[in-house]
């Protein structure tokens, strides 16, 4: 029983919040993509192994 409580936590865990009532499903259309005006990294160059910070 020690084990199994444990795996019925997660389980309510995991479906708490769901929908199991089988009701439809309402998908809407995609809105404007996102548009990107600037992009920068820092250091603009790098070599194998080191690491950069991309903003945009």
């Amino acid at each position: 029983m020690k084990k199994l409580i444990p795996l019925l936590l997660l389980l309510v865990m995991f479906t708490a919040g769901c929908d199991l009532t089988g009701g439809p499903i309402t998908i809407g259309t995609p809105g404007q993509a996102p548009a990107i005006n600037s992009f920068d990294s820092s250091p603009a160059s790098i070599s194998g192994g080191e690491y950069s910070t991309l903003s945009w």
